[in-house]
């Protein structure tokens, strides 16, 4: 706790990780995420996969903290930053495709006018080959 309350990066994603799993400390998802963002902030990429984590909403998971969006960000975020998550990134994006989709179009300049199937194997597979890139 000293070294992260110092602001050291390691003991910042430690103590972040300790609340989160209730490793010698009380499980406090809120405290977790608190010294998670100071490390993932830092450029500690196992911190934002944690982070990636909470907000998932997957199984353990706490649901108050579920945000989709938030948590694709803290993923990709990781994986730019040299984490190789790359199969979660897939899952994740073909799991939440309804609320991702859209925003990964607009932010690439395109349109999402209407969705059928062989649209949604067309983005899907534009999203992967993106991942398989980095």
């Amino acid at each position: 706790m000293l070294s992260a309350e110092q602001g050291d990066i390691i003991g910042m994603h430690w103590i972040g990780v300790f609340y989160h799993d209730g490793f010698g400390v009380s499980k406090d998802t809120k405290k977790a995420k608190e010294f998670l963002i100071k490390a993932a902030d830092l450029g500690n990429c196992q911190s934002m996969y944690y982070l990636y984590m909470i907000c998932s909403g997957n199984e353990g998971e706490d649901e108050k903290f579920k945000d989709e969006l938030e948590a694709y960000n803290w993923l990709m975020k990781a994986i730019s930053n040299g984490a190789t998550f790359f199969d979660d990134a897939i899952k994740y994006f073909k799991n939440n495709f309804n609320v991702l989709a859209p925003i990964f179009l607009n932010n690439r300049g395109l349109d999402l006018d209407s969705m059928d199937e062989t649209k949604k194997n067309d983005i899907l597979n534009i999203h992967q080959a993106g991942i398989t890139e980095m």
